[in-house]
């Protein structure tokens, strides 16, 4: 019993490392995956979407059917960590098609690297029991979300240090891997097909950016009930539920970042959230933040920015965390937390600023700013605890049934 508890802390040791260097994202601020529109500056939409789709769909696939051989994964993935650093640089001597390339290199590593973690979570949950893998999910959604926050303080080599380290420790970890499961490869596909779903925003016609995010964002909604219907009717409960915790906790976190300074506020919400996640109550504990993250919205300019930051991270890293359990009993974890929130993300994140051009009078900007944005964050926030409550009240039922 020491030696197997022994084994599952240092696998919970290099899962956290290695969620330093998922971390190491250069600039996804609360977009949990790149979904490809025209972003990495090649010049042609078209090249983009294909290489960074093609990317995305193949460490997608790769990352859900291995998910049982995840120190596989992390160590294949630790080295190329390094690309996303030259990535976030943006050298002017890279041309546009080589930056194109790094980009979708960086992208196949963040995303095989996610999933090779939340592979490790589920292992954790299985054979432990909730509480490591609930500690490890939180983290690497934290460390993903604010990921993009932390390039700007300087410290991309030290998680991607750390990245290497938690990838090569993975790699001596010898744990007993069976087959895949019906369970199993349901999510790969169910997966996989949320992450060719990148390629929707290339395919529309050349219409108005205005319906073109309506349009957008109206597309992926439907995609994410979908197929997270395709996984029971819990596992999309859980999927909405992180869906808005991340989307609401998007615009305070990019406004108290700026004004907190430094790391430091940020490793506190990291580490208190996933404290936390020890915690048998940790589920109500996620619905109470969530609360308090929606006051700290709508009272932004009041808050102590500090504080404010911490709990606001952590109220993202709780709500993670209290879903590690309830979707590993279906096998779900690994693509709910990587490709299905993506999609989950992008469609709250598309109609919020749609919301803003056509209801708010906003021309300029992103979902991520502007004064308008807490017109979508506290509502978020608010369903958010709703949902994870009667989530919570399930289960509770189902277990004493059970």
């Amino acid at each position: 019993m020491t030696e197997r508890a022994s084994g599952n802390r240092v696998v919970l040791v290099a899962g956290l490392l290695a969620a330093a260097g998922v971390a190491a994202n250069g600039g996804q601020q609360s977009e949990l995956v790149v979904y490809a529109s025209g972003r990495l500056g090649s010049g042609s939409t078209v090249l983009d979407a294909a290489l960074t789709l093609a990317a995305l769909v193949a460490a997608t696939a790769l990352g859900l059917l291995g998910n049982r051989r995840w120190p596989v994964l992390l160590l294949a993935t630790a080295p190329l960590h390094a690309v996303l650093l030259v990535a976030a640089l943006d050298p002017p001597a890279v041309n546009g098609s080589l930056r194109t390339a790094l980009v979708a290199i960086a992208t196949f590593a963040r995303v095989l690297g996610l999933l090779g973690v939340l592979g490790a979570a589920q292992d954790l949950v299985r054979r432990s029991g909730a509480v490591p893998g609930a500690v490890l999910t939180g983290a690497v959604i934290g460390c993903y979300s604010v990921g993009g926050y932390l390039q700007a303080f300087g410290v991309g080599p030290v998680l991607i240090g750390a990245g290497l380290v938690g990838g090569v420790l993975a790699g001596l970890i010898r744990r007993p891997t069976g087959g895949l499961d019906g369970a199993d490869r349901r999510a790969a596909l169910v997966g996989t097909i949320g992450a060719a779903l990148a390629l929707l925003p290339t395919l529309l016609p050349a219409i108005s950016p205005q319906e073109q995010l309506g349009l957008t964002g109206t597309a992926f909604l439907l995609g994410t009930l979908v197929l997270g219907g395709l996984l029971g009717l819990p596992t999309l409960g859980w999927l909405l539920a992180l869906g808005l915790v991340t989307v609401g906790v998007s615009w305070p976190l990019l406004a108290l970042v700026s004004t907190a300074g430094g790391t430091a506020w940020l490793i506190v919400g990291l580490v208190v959230g996933a404290g936390l996640a020890v915690l048998g109550v940790r589920t109500w504990l996620a619905c109470a933040l969530c609360l308090l993250a929606a006051l700290i919205a709508h009272y932004l300019d009041q808050a102590p920015a500090g504080p404010a930051l911490a709990a606001v991270l952590a109220t993202l890293v709780l709500a993670g965390a209290s879903a590690a359990a309830p979707l590993t009993s279906r096998s779900a974890l690994p693509a709910v937390g990587g490709p299905l929130l993506a999609v989950a993300v992008t469609a709250g994140s598309e109609l919020a600023l749609w919301a803003q051009v056509a209801w708010g009078g906003q021309t300029t900007g992103t979902v991520f700013g502007g004064s308008g944005s807490v017109l979508y964050a506290v509502p978020a926030l608010v369903a958010a605890a709703v949902l994870i409550a009667a989530l919570a009240v399930v289960e509770l039922r189902q277990s004493r049934t059970g």
